[in-house]
């Protein structure tokens, strides 16, 4: 059975730009971010979806470096793609609710995150509703990540590329697994 516990937990009452955890605990065996999240733009002027980016890092600071790579696919309103890129300095495009009055719901999982012996990956699911004023968008995402990096993850920033996570949103990071087990 595995064990999950809270590293850090935020209910966000104003706009902020960013949800950061440091120091995170080397005790766990995987990281689990779950989000609820809407975007702190206002009105339908907004078009489309937003995004959200990653990073991560050990040591005590975030890996900014082009170390990080990314595949996803998506579906959007009646639309349907693949995505890929590398030597980004985040993981990147993660979906996030393009109107203030909607949300996205996802997930982030890191397996393996404190091993230094291995390169970093990324797992993830992103869904989110919006409306424009000519029609509602939906649309979801499946997500995968590797960062070129062996460090142990200390460290970790969830950040809204160009907007803001709106009030009403909330962010929890667990810790799943005890290494003691």
């Amino acid at each position: 059975m595995a064990i999950w516990n809270v590293i850090q937990h935020s209910n966000i009452s104003t706009n902020t730009t960013a949800f950061e955890v440091t120091s995170i605990p080397q005790t766990y065996e995987h990281l689990f971010l779950f989000y609820h999240i809407r975007s702190g733009t206002t009105g339908p002027s907004q078009s489309g979806v937003t995004f959200a980016s990653l990073q991560v890092g050990g040591g005590g600071s975030l890996n900014t470096d082009s170390d990080y790579s990314q595949i996803f696919e998506y579906g959007v309103t009646s639309s349907a793609g693949m995505s890929k890129s590398h030597s980004n300095s985040s993981w990147q495009n993660l979906y996030i609710a393009p109107y203030h009055s909607t949300y996205a719901i996802g997930w982030l999982w890191i397996p393996g995150y404190r091993r230094a012996d291995r390169y970093k990956q990324l797992l993830a699911r992103n869904n989110y509703t919006g409306y424009s004023s000519s029609n509602g968008t939906f649309g979801n995402q499946i997500y995968a990540g590797l960062l070129k990096d062996t460090d142990p993850i200390t460290n970790l920033k969830l950040y809204h590329a160009s907007h803001t996570f709106g009030d009403h949103s909330t962010i929890t990071l667990y810790g799943i697994g005890n290494t003691n087990s």
